[in-house]
């Protein structure tokens, strides 16, 4: 008995699944076959051949001559077909693309015998069959003459109606890419799909997991609006991708792409912006990308895969190495008298003198405007010692008494992408493909909170301030099987597993933020080491003894500050794994076409929360003391 309910219950559930389809990419084709006096050829063998790998699919025309084929992987096919008193047909280079059911059109068999042929090359027009939606393709044709700067593949949106790219910059590939696309005017709640598995980061749904590289590319479809059910994920429009397989020949590439400051003009700025004498020198802007990819059969001659037909590779990868700009800055750091008390010297930008008021005497202002030694706060001067001192005299007006500091840096920010897949035909019935793609990235962040870098050094003796190192890698595989259970019966089953991290860390390991590099600063608790179950706290996500936020009052103006709040106050770790199942079983019955599936995603976010244990120091011009805050 109670066999027969769990029957029940599974029986429901997978009826009630039967309308929740699994994304994929896979296709259909349609197509009918005629005599010359367009009467229909009923019960006619079609054979299916992929022009790519020699795959063999098989069906039979119905009573109304019709035949259809289900759960096709996008690529360039040729259809024959032969009929008892009628010359062989076979229609070649029918091309294929993603998520469509392709009208292959009539074929008109000639009278004849069957060892007699006839090759057509030409190709029906294509019909969207399966919906009303609106999308746009763009093909491997495409992706191959049209020349993208930054090799980024969302350059290509912008050949697509009905979307805008409002990113500033392409010059390079990102896992924010994404972000700077709208579709239909949506700009959030976009889906891309590679090979069918969702590329998303589940905890902001605006960047991805991974960015597959150009030369890895078979095509790029846009499905704006009105797609099918089984694309419900995200309400804004989906953009999916399909990667190369290998074919029967060998093909390759190899390309390398060069841009230096060397090719760019100087800006008026720089031309006018003299530090030790010289004019400011152009913003290093480098990159150099690296790309190859190669693909083919696997076989050894008269032992395996002699026909070249079994099992295919294809591998890609390209390196992008860029040294560019993380920013100039134009700043006004204590000078040598200041830090002393002195500032007879200190003046606004119209030329007055900042005037230096004692608190203790009613507001008046200090004797020659210099501040005894015996009143100047040892923190306070501690604080102003940490900053370096003035390295610039500025020549424009408007930087008068302004900025007496300037600093351009640029950091590297290495990456690299792999992309290695296989695709095997196990048996007639039975074929599958695995993909694996690495987005290694890793960059180093200058002047973020902060306005000096690790090249300058501090009276005090630190190396400055080290850059952030943020890596922002990932990484994911999937794994699809097809199984021809009958020529009118196909099932697909998919597992894919995916990965990225948001991290930041410090070069030198917050050595120099530390705390203790300004003695005697005040704080209301020292950071907390252990947690709220007496384990010992982990050193990520702000648990470290950094310094806290350094800022000054209004005069002088464009003061020099510190800042490291969020994601950057101490070792911050984010990942996003994520899981995907997906079944789709197709059944073709009559002229009719039936598809169900079942789709299962599980997914997590590991990411802390906003967060300053570190505190907050304000200064103003008048008291020269500080006042511990925490925020």
């Amino acid at each position: 008995m109670k066999v027969k309910n769990y029957t029940c219950v599974v029986l429901a559930l997978l009826f009630c699944c039967a309308t929740m389809l699994g994304q994929t990419v896979t296709s259909s084709m349609v197509g009918s076959v005629v005599d010359p006096a367009d009467a229909v050829v009923s019960g006619a063998p079609v054979t299916l051949t992929s022009a790519d790998t020699g795959a063999v699919r098989t069906a039979t025309t119905d009573s109304l001559g019709s035949y259809r084929f289900v759960e096709l992987e996008p690529g360039t096919y040729n259809v024959t077909v032969k009929a008892a008193g009628f010359k062989t047909l076979t229609q070649m280079g029918i091309l294929v693309v993603a998520q469509e059911v392709h009208n292959a059109g009539k074929m008109v068999l000639a009278i004849g015998n069957l060892t007699d042929s006839v090759t057509v090359s030409a190709e029906a027009a294509q019909v969207q069959l399966n919906s009303g939606e609106k999308s746009q393709l763009v093909d491997s044709k495409d992706l191959e003459d049209l020349t993208l700067k930054g090799r980024d593949l969302f350059g290509y949106m912008r050949l697509v109606p009905g979307v805008i790219d409002t990113a500033a910059s392409r010059d390079v590939t990102s896992h924010g890419a994404i972000s700077g696309i709208n579709i239909n005017g949506a700009t959030s709640a976009l889906n891309f799909t590679v090979d069918g598995v969702t590329d998303m980061d589940t905890g902001s749904n605006t960047s991805l997991q991974y960015e597959p590289n150009l030369d890895a590319i078979q095509e790029m479809q846009v499905l704006t609006s009105n797609y099918a059910a089984e694309f419900g994920r995200n309400s804004g429009g989906t953009i999916t991708v399909v990667t190369k397989s290998g074919t029967q020949d060998f093909h390759g590439s190899a390309a390398w792409n060069h841009r230096h400051e060397e090719f760019n003009a100087d800006t008026w700025v720089n031309d006018h912006t003299i530090k030790n004498g010289a004019a400011t020198p152009r913003v290093p802007y480098r990159y150099n990308i690296f790309t190859y990819s190669f693909g083919g059969p696997v076989y050894i001659p008269k032992h395996f895969n002699t026909d070249k037909k079994k099992l295919f590779f294809f591998v890609s990868q390209e390196w992008v190495k860029q040294f560019v700009t993380g920013g100039q800055e134009f700043q006004y750091t204590p000078t040598a008298l200041e830090r002393t008390g002195d500032f007879s010297q200190s003046l606004n930008n119209n030329g007055t003198l900042i005037k230096i008021l004692d608190p203790a005497n009613n507001n008046v202002q200090f004797p020659g405007n210099v501040i005894p030694a015996s009143r100047i706060n040892p923190v306070g001067l501690n604080v102003l010692n940490f900053y370096p001192l003035p390295n610039y005299s500025p020549s424009l007006a408007a930087q008068l008494n302004v900025v007496n500091y300037t600093e351009q840096g640029s950091a590297t920010h290495p990456r690299r992408n792999d992309v290695i897949r296989a695709d095997y035909n196990f048996t007639s019935k039975l074929s599958g493909f695995f993909r694996y793609i690495n987005d290694y990235d890793t960059s180093n962040i200058l002047y973020d909170g902060v306005q000096f870098s690790s090249d300058v050094g501090g009276v005090l003796g630190q190396q400055g301030i080290s850059p952030i190192v943020h890596p922002n890698g990932g990484h994911g595989y999937a794994t699809t099987l097809t199984y021809t259970i009958s020529p009118t019966m196909v099932n697909e089953f998919t597992y894919a597993s995916d990965w990225d991290q948001y991290t930041y860390t410090s070069l030198d390991n917050y050595k120099s933020e530390d705390r203790s590099l300004i003695p005697g600063l005040p704080e209301l608790f020292p950071p907390p080491t252990a947690n709220t179950q007496g384990q010992v706290a982990s050193p990520l996500n702000g648990y470290q003894n950094l310094l806290p936020t350094i800022s000054f009052g209004g005069t002088p103006s464009n003061a020099m500050s510190y800042s490291r709040v969020g994601s950057l106050a101490g070792a911050d770790y984010t990942i996003n794994p994520t899981w995907y199942w997906q079944d789709n079983f197709s059944k073709v019955v009559d002229r009719h076409s039936f598809k169900a599936g079942v789709y299962l995603e599980y997914n997590t976010k590991w990411q802390p929360a906003q967060r300053n244990l570190l505190g907050g120091l304000q200064f103003c011009l008048l008291h020269f003391k500080p006042v511990a805050q925490h925020q």
